[in-house]
């Protein structure tokens, strides 16, 4: 298996990651405008990218399973 160091920015800081998992917790949020039609299925994307997302960090996927799932509900969810 082939592991590369990614490059990150996160609150406009670059650095280098190396490989593994970041965990993001919110410290404090801000409300955003969107339109009303994109809420339902916006919020059920981020759920479930979230979902993936930690599955694979547990390891009970890899990226290329969690690569496909995306995709997929990409494709459902357009």
């Amino acid at each position: 298996m082939l592991q590369v160091l990614s490059p990150v920015q996160i609150d406009g800081e670059p650095f280098i990651h190396q490989p593994g998992c970041l965990e993001i917790i919110h410290d404090g949020q801000v409300f955003m405008l969107r339109r009303a039609s994109e809420e339902p299925r916006g919020h059920a994307a981020a759920i479930m990218t979230e979902v993936l997302a930690d599955a694979e960090c547990k390891g009970i996927i890899n990226a290329s399973q969690k690569k496909l799932l995306l995709q997929q509900m990409a494709l459902n969810l357009s």
